[in-house]
Parts: C-alpha cells; sequence; structure tokens
C-alpha cells in the first residue's frame, strides 16, 4: 500500500514532498500597510468576498518550520524566505483579507501553501536579519536601524521594501490582526483541462507567542514584469508617495510603483507557532458568512471551529 499526504508516494509514506500538519512556524516578519486603489484591489477579490476598502498588507517573512522536530535537526527542510500581498475588504461581520499573491523559495513551502488556499509561486526572497547585539552588523530592533527586504521571480526584482526603525512600539498587522482568506483548488487534466472548483479557506493560527513589534517608516517598490501582475495590480494614484517615506503608497518609479507606507511598519521577532491550518468547507462563490472549519489539533484530536 502506498501512503503520503502529497506525491511520492510510497509504502512509509517518509518520501512525501509535505507532511501531514500540525505544522509549526517560528520566525520573523516585515509588515508594511499601504494604500491601493479600490477598484484594481476590488478586480483581485473572488466574486463575493467583499468590498475593497483601499488598503492591502505586505509582508516579508523569514521562517523556520517543523512538524515533530526533526526539520531542527536537518534545517534545509525547515527555513524558507517568503513575500505576500493581502487585500483588506469589508465583509458581512468584520474585515477580512485576500491573498492574491504570495512568493516562496522552498518547494515544501510551496506544496503546503497550495493545500491551504495560498496562491504560491517560485521566487528568491531576501530580509535583513535583526540580532539582539549591540554591533554594526547585528542591525538590532531600536530606532535608526534599517533594514531591507526584496523580491526576485525569473531573475527579475519584483518588489523591495526600505525600513527604517523609530524605536516606537509597533502594532499587529495584515494576518497576524484580520481573518485572511484564500482559494483553493483541485486542477486536473483527466479529461481535458479543468482548473476545479475554487474553495475558500482561511488561515486560522493557533497558540502564537509574539515577542515585541517596533514600529518604523518604509517604502515598497513594485517593478514590473512581463508575465507576474504584481506591480499592475497597484495602479498609481496621484500626488502620493515618495522614496524614504513610511508607509505605503504608490508613485511611478522607473516603471515601477512606489509605496511609501504610513507609519505601521511593524517586525515580529521570534516566536508565531502555528499548529494547524484550517481548510474552509465552501466550495460555491459568493462567500456565504457562516463558514465551518476542521483541523487536527497538537495531540491529533479532531476538531471544528466556527470562522
Amino acid at each position: 500500500m502506498l501512503n503520503g499526504l502529497t506525491p511520492p508516494y510510497t509504502p512509509s509514506g517518509r518520501s512525501s514532498l509535505v507532511a501531514p500538519p500540525p505544522w509549526h512556524y517560528a520566525g520573523q516578519i516585515l509588515s508594511l500597510a499601504f494604500p491601493v486603489e479600490a477598484a484594481a484591489a476590488q478586480a483581485l477579490l473572488p466574486g463575493g468576498f467583499g468590498t475593497a476598502t483601499g488598503r492591502a498588507i505586505g509582508h516579508f517573512c523569514d521562517w523556520q518550520a517543523t512538524t515533530e522536530g526533526w526539520e531542527l535537526e536537518d534545517p534545509a527542510y525547515a527555513q524558507y524566505r517568503e513575500f505576500f500581498v493581502l487585500i483588506e475588504a469589508e465583509r458581512a461581520g468584520g474585515l477580512g483579507l485576500y491573498c492574491p499573491f504570495i512568493y516562496v523559495d522552498q518547494d515544501i513551502s510551496l506544496a503546503r501553501g497550495w493545500l491551504q488556499g495560498w496562491p504560491k509561486k517560485l521566487g528568491s526572497v531576501w530580509v535583513t536579519r535583526s540580532y539582539d547585539l549591540d554591533h554594526v552588523a547585528a542591525a538590532p530592533r531600536r530606532a535608526g536601524t534599517r533594514l531591507g527586504a526584496t523580491l526576485a521571480v525569473k531573475d527579475r526584482r519584483l518588489a523591495e521594501a526600505v525600513v527604517t526603525l523609530d524605536g516606537a512600539e509597533g502594532r499587529r498587522l495584515g494576518f497576524l490582526a484580520t481573518p485572511t482568506f484564500g482559494l483553493v483548488a483541485s486542477p486536473s487534466l483527466i479529461g481535458g483541462a479543468q482548473p476545479g472548483t475554487p474553495v475558500l479557506a482561511r488561515a486560522v493560527v493557533e497558540g502564537m507567542v509574539a515577542g515585541p513589534f517596533v514600529g518604523g517608516s518604509a517604502t515598497l517598490a513594485f517593478l514590473p514584469s512581463p508575465r507576474d501582475e504584481l506591480a499592475q495590480a497597484w495602479p498609481p494614484r496621484p500626488g502620493h508617495g515618495q522614496r524614504r517615506q513610511r508607509g505605503l503608497h504608490h508613485h511611478r518609479r522607473n516603471s515601477g510603483i512606489i509605496l511609501p507606507t504610513p507609519s505601521n511598519h511593524v517586525i515580529l521577532r521570534r516566536n508565531r507557532r502555528i499548529s494547524a491550518w484550517h481548510t474552509v468547507s465552501e466550495p460555491a462563490m459568493p462567500c456565504q458568512d457562516e463558514i465551518l472549519c476542521s483541523a487536527r489539533d497538537d495531540a491529533g484530536n479532531s476538531k471544528r471551529d466556527g470562522l
């Protein structure tokens, strides 16, 4: 008998690219809030999801993940970096976020993301690491420290951010603060190319432990690509955006887009732990208000939660 959550399938299941949950994550996150043109953002939302508010969040992440701990002894299986954008929308019952773009540098995370509704593609992501040391190379979390982050896909740089910390306490942004959704589908070539029926999925974070959040100012630039529509998704709004400001508005720069973020840059320091991502059982669009999801807890027991 062949076993495994994902291919390749073997009798032991050990060769499977993705091990079953629970999945635990720890890492550092650069989070940037920025305004976008509401019409452009609305076009990227699933039908019936909600009404775009004109705000979005970008996350640059440096992760370490494990299932039962063995990956920590073989870090090539545990470590990866990613960048993603979340669109904020008004939904029945409050605000929600939807992920239209996410890029990652690890195949395990790519496949794991597809199972959860994160539309991951391969990319090269770099983020300045911060250490609690008084040293010129440590980039400690204090006023005046400058950090950078970049995304490249197919040898083309698509996004870049520059951050200056102000030492003030930051606040949680994006998926750390607001219900976040994606679409899961099962494309197939059997009987012809079929994309499958999209299922709305919500990422539910359990057991989160967070270090201090530090605020600052930032700019985020999106650069053009012949295929990836990351830059085209955020058309510039006149009168906004200057390099070296914090916040994210957009302005054309060398045919890219500069987004000077408001003072809401946040760095999440150390342990954010997630035991599972819950999948929403909602195959039809438009979205319904009442959604249930199921997952396993750390003890392996099945559970259901309202979203």
